[in-house]
């Protein structure tokens, strides 16, 4: 069954389609569950929001996938899923949170930021005698971690702003919060049965299940054509035809601010698996960051008609 992507938009051999994905399933078992293969999909996957927030999202499928998901023909699946995110989980420099530490709960530090190397150890700086033991010490070293510009002249290493600065545009270096600790991804399940025709798509390593989900590589482009810009970062991929939430804490790096969102799918129909007559496939994923907006959720609505 080949599922067309709603608003979205594909892209194959650089040339712009109807997005789709291609999916197979298997006969059913005697408790009607199936599991469901990924033989085919665009090359790209991508949504060009430019004109709102100065950014393509870009969503290459790493198919073929076999096992990607499963069918419960019958009910008997709870495919509701939710992701969550903590935009801070700590900040390298203060209160002794260390670019360690946040490596350690899975997350990553915004770049680009300095800390102390020796001297202050931890502590944030602008230059050396920012970590002095005591002033005028000299006995201290400022390590810069620098990134890359993701407005301006973008793509070049920089480490402040102005390293980024163009005739036409200020510039932004790497992402704007710099030191703090993005928490990861932690997804997570609901109660109950999704009911006939329930559909997930999902990692899930039990070895009683043993799916593969939908890995993609995610990518938040300039411009498209998608691709051109480098690979994206990999990512697994769930989709499901039940209700996703997306959850963001500490949103837009405000501690004690949430967003929430949420998005409802469509099952599917195992006597009409060929007719593309009913089904919708969704996400609600946390984007943190992102140009001119902000922390926001991605919404994508995968239909079959």
């Amino acid at each position: 069954m080949k599922i067309t992507v709603g608003h979205l938009q594909g892209q194959s051999n650089g040339k712009t389609e109807s997005a789709f994905l291609d999916f197979q399933a298997g006969q059913p078992d005697a408790n009607g569950f199936t599991k469901v293969d990924i033989i085919g999909a665009s090359d790209f996957i991508f949504a060009d929001a430019t004109r709102l927030a100065g950014f393509v999202i870009c969503i290459k499928p790493l198919v073929p996938v076999t096992a990607a998901g499963l069918l419960a023909c019958n009910g008997g699946l709870n495919s509701t899923i939710s992701l969550t995110q903590d935009h801070h989980i700590g900040q390298v420099g203060i209160n002794g949170f260390t670019a360690a530490q946040c490596t350690a709960q899975q997350g990553h530090v915004e770049v680009p930021y300095a800390a102390c190397s020796a001297g202050t150890v931890n502590a944030m700086c602008d230059v050396d005698a920012d970590c002095d033991t005591t002033t005028g010490a000299g006995d201290a070293v400022c390590t810069q971690f620098p990134a890359h510009c993701t407005s301006g002249n973008v793509g070049a290493a920089c480490q402040t702003a102005a390293d980024c600065a163009t005739k036409t545009n200020s510039g932004q270096c790497g992402m704007p919060h710099p030191g703090v600790c993005n928490g990861p991804l932690v997804p997570g399940m609901g109660p109950g049965d999704s009911g006939p025709g329930s559909l997930l798509i999902v990692p899930d390593p039990d070895p009683m299940v043993q799916l593969n989900g939908l890995p993609v590589e995610l990518g938040f482009e300039a411009a498209l054509p998608c691709g051109d810009e480098g690979p994206g970062m990999p990512s697994p991929f769930a989709l499901t035809s039940g209700f996703s939430q997306s959850v963001i804490l500490d949103a837009d790096n405000m501690l004690g601010q949430t967003l929430s969102f949420q998005v409802q799918g469509e099952n599917f129909s195992c006597q009409q698996w060929q007719d593309n007559s009913v089904g919708r496939l969704v996400l609600s994923a946390p984007a943190i960051d992102q140009m001119v907006v902000g922390d926001v959720a991605t919404l994508f609505n995968f239909a079959s008609h």
